[in-house]
This record gives C-alpha cells, sequence and structure tokens, in this order.
C-alpha cells in the first residue's frame, strides 16, 4: 500500500507492501493522491524495481489528475531501471526525476 507523510508543504508517497516483495499496486497511488490532488506529491521510488505498461498508464492517469488540480509531482529515488524506464517513455518531461527525497521536496517546495 501506498503511504503518505507530509513534510512541510509537501506530501511523500512511499510504497509499503503489506507483503514482502508484493506486487505495487499503482491505481492505490490515485487513491493516495484523491483527497490532495492540489497538493505537491513526491513519489519515493526507492522500493520499486520494475514499473509495467499498466503501471505506468497508471502513474501517467493519476498524475495528470493531480497537475490537472493545481498540484505537482516530482520522483524520487528511481533505481537504475525505473530511472531509464521514465526516461525512454519520455515520462520525465511531465515529471522531474530526482536522486534524493529531499532534493524533490526542495524543489517542490520552492515551485
Amino acid at each position: 500500500m501506498w503511504q503518505a507523510e507530509l513534510q512541510g508543504v509537501v506530501r511523500i508517497a512511499t510504497w509499503r507492501p503489506a507483503i514482502s516483495g508484493a506486487e505495487v499496486r499503482w491505481d492505490d497511488l490515485s487513491d493516495c493522491f484523491a483527497n490532495q490532488t492540489r497538493d505537491r506529491w513526491v513519489v519515493d521510488l526507492a522500493d520499486i524495481r520494475l514499473v509495467t505498461s499498466e503501471g505506468l498508464a497508471q502513474i501517467i492517469g493519476a498524475v495528470r489528475r493531480v497537475q490537472l488540480s493545481g498540484g505537482k509531482v516530482a520522483f524520487a529515488r528511481p533505481s537504475p531501471l525505473v530511472a531509464q524506464i521514465v526516461r525512454s517513455m519520455h515520462l520525465d518531461r511531465l515529471v522531474p526525476l530526482h536522486a534524493e527525497v529531499a532534493t524533490a521536496v526542495a524543489a517542490l517546495a520552492s515551485a
């Protein structure tokens, strides 16, 4: 499940599976964003090893809803494979990638 914590004016969404190794539920990310779409969000990808095409579609839909509501989203700590997937799909044009959560939070807090 995705858990959100507030750090200043930015919410950080982190994948915390109920069972170790459980498949990422990207539709749960949309649920996490649902009531705070105008907020600024950092999605911590540190524990995500792979993103499927279905996952990408759900990420894009969730991010677009946040952005259309006036919110902002950034990704932090992607694995090399996830960063490559994000860049190859040009998703980094929609959502900036940051090496660290703190960098992403600082970028969104000042935006």
